[in-house]
């Protein structure tokens, strides 16, 4: 059985990076991304819909700062490395629009994400695979649903290491 260590982000202590069991052999390394415990111990919720998702990233490309009030994610870089930026989006908050800031690579990590969270990743290696797992109830909140800050915003002005970002139509804000 895989066991998972879990601890809080130093900044935004909703935020809870999991460390996952490695098992290794000759064929290489094998670990669980999620499984009931999490949710049951973590979320403590149950989900009626779920959807998977992997991004494949060119390097320097940037992903903007989505969110919904609505959906639990758990990210894991399965190949490559991004860095991670997640905002409090969540305006009674005491921590509004605060930030943090999470290396992933290969070596077994995933950030659980709740609700209310801005997420954005900055591609640092030539490419990136990144496992996106979303749980909600009712209808998925698709793009065109979601909110999005800018990369830039001032409110925030995270300290992004590139100046000119790969993004997206809707992420050039």
């Amino acid at each position: 059985m895989f066991s998972f260590k879990v601890t809080a982000d130093k900044n935004l202590d909703k935020i809870k990076i999991i460390t996952n069991d490695i098992f290794r052999d000759l064929r290489g390394d094998l670990f669980t991304i999620i499984n009931y415990q999490i949710q049951k111990d973590l979320i403590k919720k149950k989900f009626n819909n779920y959807f998977d998702k992997i991004a494949i990233r060119k390097k320097n490309t940037l992903t903007g700062i989505h969110f919904d009030n609505k959906s639990w994610k758990l990210i894991t870089c399965v190949n490559g490395v991004i860095l991670v930026v997640l905002v409090d989006c969540n305006r009674k908050s005491k921590t509004y629009l605060k930030y943090t800031r999470i290396i992933l690579n290969t070596k077994n990590k995933s950030i659980l994400i709740p609700p209310g969270y801005g997420v954005s990743y900055l591609c640092r290696s030539k490419e990136s695979f990144i496992f996106y797992k979303y749980l909600f109830n009712g209808k998925y909140i698709d793009a065109d649903k979601q909110s999005t800050l800018s990369w830039k915003d001032k409110r925030i002005n995270i300290k992004w290491p590139i100046k000119k970002p790969i993004l997206s139509k809707r992420d050039d804000i």
